[in-house]
């Protein structure tokens, strides 16, 4: 298994890549697992403790040696 890396924007788009310097992913199959950081109400950000983690199943998506970009979403609970 290899883990990728990727920050999401403002706006909740993400792009994923497979090192820190790359445009994307090498061609394959990945399993996408998300985990979502949501700071408690009124906690210090500065804790760990006051941090919940959130994990998400993204399912799997196929990256063509052909392909020019995948657009694969994944649904997340909002806080609340």
């Amino acid at each position: 298994m290899r883990p990728s890396i990727t920050e999401r924007q403002a706006d909740g788009s993400y792009r994923v890549r497979a090192f820190k310097n790359s445009k994307g992913l090498i061609p394959g199959t990945y399993h996408i697992q998300l985990l979502a950081h949501d700071l408690k109400p009124g906690a210090d950000p500065k804790s760990d403790a006051n941090w919940k983690h959130n994990k998400y199943d993204g399912g799997e998506v196929k990256v063509d040696p052909a392909s020019s970009g995948v657009e694969h979403n994944i649904e997340v609970r909002t806080k609340g």
